[in-house]
């Protein structure tokens, strides 16, 4: 996409809100390519205008049940906190006055202030619709919860601790029962769902403090702890008998968590090793700078020759950018020729519908070249990367299973919900898959449902005081296994997480695709 500009005399400011349209129009228009569609330059910009919101403001309560005033069940009002990329209208509005580009409004505070809510990383704009399929699920299901009827309220957190926390008291004082969320945090509202006594799952937040049941013994969650992926780990070191390993990883608050989790799995590891066997050691830590970017200076080849006489074994995680930065610097020194050295990336977050969807947005293209350029030239760097990566491994979250019937219905409906919550339901949407995250929002309140009625038919507890019984609630969600949207079994365990199902990638020959204009297009015949 490309713009031409006149030489005109501009405020800085102003610039960079004009950049912030662009960054936003750049997304959307990468979207609409994923599901092979291109959008003109208006049809962006009213596409932006769309999403123009006052998202402070963004609030919804629904239930899909009709009013019928023959509907005698007591409703059970669900809190759900969700973060949805909005694009502050006051921005949009100061943006069209061409005249006032030089006003305080332009600041750039005001600019910061009013964009907060557009992240990329926002789940909510994508995943929302599957609440209500649960709620629609639950409420038409007449041998679950039989007497009750479940209805959402809604807030945008627009990803602010500070907000969700807000809108947390708000929802409380409303009589929600259960808290669904939120997205990006939730430690401070754990605390306060306990104080409650009242149940709050998470389908997001990956913080581990919370799965101590001691404080907050309310709590569980349908999304694996980061640090859940570590068992994974340990196995593979077990069955390759590798003891010895270099960890690199950037420095970021999860990461710093996985890392320690990665040590005292190798603790409790070595813990059981008799006196002469070798044990897990890390021989080196190595920290990188947050945000990694392969495109301004960084010290991995530095890393990578002072550490690979000594190691053979590399460890990786987060940020895919710098698995790729790792597997580069190896191949250049030619560590990954014979099968001597090991690469191994644990990716807590993959969410790609196939392997050339992943191929070409995510482990081994340079994302800032075009897909022709990458795979085209014979000498590229991309196709090097590729190469390279005959010894490198991924371990993974299970693919969602996309195809299934079960699944293919229910994104159709989640996708229908969405003007719901603020977003503006387009044509490619229905195009687009969804998510893991959709899958654990929906096993969120599934599990919350099916739970409370355990407890009401095997208690003697009024109703009232069942669904008051935070406590109880959860104890009937830990150590069960139930069926997830995504199409596998997965477990609760006895600290309320979620118990990840994982794969271990490594290079397989696939049926390239030869046909430029395929969104899927990959000539190689590996991945």
């Amino acid at each position: 996409m490309y713009f031409v500009l006149q030489r005109i005399s501009v405020n800085p400011r102003a610039l960079l809100l004009v950049l912030l349209v662009l960054v936003m129009m750049t997304v959307l228009q990468a979207n609409a390519k994923e599901a092979d569609h291109e959008l003109s330059a208006v049809d962006l910009l009213q596409r932006v205008e769309e999403m123009s919101e006052d998202y402070g403001d963004i609030s919804t309560s629904y239930t899909d049940i009709a009013e019928d005033v023959n509907d005698t069940r007591q409703t059970i009002l669900v809190s759900y906190l969700g973060a949805v990329s909005q694009f502050s209208k006051s921005l949009f509005d100061i943006l069209k006055k061409g005249s006032d580009l030089n006003s305080n409004e332009i600041s750039s505070d005001n600019i910061v202030k009013l964009s907060k809510c557009f992240r990329t990383d926002f789940e909510g704009s994508m995943i929302s619709g599957a609440l209500q399929v649960a709620i629609d699920d639950v409420n038409y299901n007449s041998s679950l919860l039989p007497n009750h009827k479940l209805h959402y309220i809604f807030n945008n957190t627009c990803g602010d601790e500070m907000r969700s926390t807000e809108y947390f008291m708000e929802h409380w004082k409303k009589g929600a029962k259960v808290f669904i969320g939120p997205e990006t945090n939730c430690k401070t509202e754990a605390t306060m769902a306990a104080a409650q006594n009242l149940p709050i799952l998470s389908y997001k937040c990956k913080d581990q403090t919370v799965s101590d049941k001691k404080r907050y013994p309310t709590f569980a969650r349908t999304v694996p702890a980061e640090t859940k992926i570590t068992k994974s780990l340990m196995a593979l070191l077990k069955h390759f008998a590798w003891r010895k390993f270099t960890v690199v990883y950037e420095k970021q608050p999860a990461n710093t968590e996985l890392f320690s989790a990665i040590k005292r799995a190798i603790e409790a590891e070595n813990e059981k090793l008799e006196h002469v066997d070798q044990k897990y050691t890390i021989l080196n830590i190595s920290v990188v700078e947050y945000p990694f970017s392969e495109v301004e200076k960084n010290n991995i080849e530095q890393i990578i020759s002072e550490t690979y006489p000594t190691t053979r074994i590399y460890v990786t995680f987060g940020n895919v950018r710098l698995f790729r930065k790792i597997l580069l610097g190896m191949g250049q020194l030619g560590l990954m020729d014979n099968g001597e050295y090991v690469l191994i990336y644990l990716d807590t977050d993959y969410n790609w519908l196939n392997v050339y969807h992943a191929m070409n947005n995510h482990f081994f293209r340079d994302t800032l070249m075009s897909v022709k350029d990458s795979w085209n030239a014979l000498d590229s760097e991309d196709r090097q990367v590729v190469n390279y990566s005959r010894t490198a491994l991924a371990v993974i979250p299970t693919p969602v299973d996309l195809v299934s019937p079960v699944f293919t219905e229910f994104w159709r409906k989640a996708n229908l919900y969405l003007p719901r919550f603020g977003v503006q339901q387009q044509e490619i949407a229905s195009s687009i898959k969804a998510n893991r995250f959709a899958c654990y929002l929906y096993d969120a309140v599934m599990l919350y449902a099916k739970a409370l009625h355990e407890l009401m038919a095997e208690t003697n507890m009024t109703a009232e005081a069942a669904l008051s019984s935070g406590s109880s609630i959860i104890s009937r969600i830990l150590n069960k296994k139930y069926t997830s949207m995504q199409g596998f079994d997965m477990r609760i365990d006895d600290n309320g997480d979620a118990q990840g199902n994982y794969t271990l990638l490594s290079l397989q020959a696939v049926p390239p695709v030869h046909n430029q204009s395929d969104p899927d297009y990959y000539p190689l015949d590996s991945a």
